[in-house]
């Protein structure tokens, strides 16, 4: 029902699973990585995830799961022919948040050459459809160049409450300060948060 808790607690025993997207190389989607599920108050389940199709295009995906248990075809959020780099964990990281009045909205990084931006799409039907809301979320680009300045940017997650937006980033500085003072420790890890 609507009211049923929709949380992240874990689990303490697995009583059923099912294979969602079967990839082997040959078939399209060719490789998927970074699933992220968000369970909808309609009782629908929606699955991000990043996946390289057989055309070699390197795309967000979603799919559905209805609340009688039938998944739907994956719906292609963002596509390119570039392929994400380590600079950005070869990984779009989609998430997802649904805000109260139904809309959900999914954030994925966008690598632009020597930075890394979060993309915004907003879906008004459940998932089905998606449209693109903010190319360049954040106030200013994160710097991801291979120096001492760069960073390599991991996952996002997101959550909704009370009328904010709470964005975390997870990110490894590159600077080497082992290069400079010896024994200290090679990388800063650093938790960026946008509200």
């Amino acid at each position: 029902s609507s009211s049923s808790y929709r949380g992240k607690d874990s689990m303490g025993v697995i009583t059923h699973w099912e294979s969602v997207t079967w990839t082997d190389g040959g078939d399209d989607p060719a490789s998927t990585t970074d699933p992220y599920i968000l369970a909808l108050a309609s009782g629908v389940t929606l699955l991000a995830y990043s996946a390289t199709s057989s055309a070699g295009n390197y795309e967000v995906h979603v799919k559905a799961r209805s609340a009688s248990g039938t998944w739907s075809s994956a719906v292609v959020v963002y596509s390119t022919a570039t392929a994400p780099t380590a600079a950005i964990s070869s990984s779009f990281s989609p998430t997802m948040y649904q805000l109260p009045d139904s809309r959900v909205v999914l954030l994925c990084k966008l690598e632009e050459s020597t930075t890394c931006q979060v993309q915004v799409y907003e879906s008004t039907d459940g998932g089905a459809s998606w449209t693109l809301q903010n190319r360049r979320a954040l106030p200013s680009a994160i710097d991801v160049s291979s120096g001492d300045s760069g960073w390599v940017i991991q996952g996002i997650t997101a959550a909704y409450e009370n009328g904010q937006v709470l964005m975390l980033l997870d990110s490894i500085s590159n600077y080497d300060q082992a290069a400079t003072t010896p024994g200290t420790p090679v990388y800063e890890y650093r938790h960026a948060i946008w509200q």
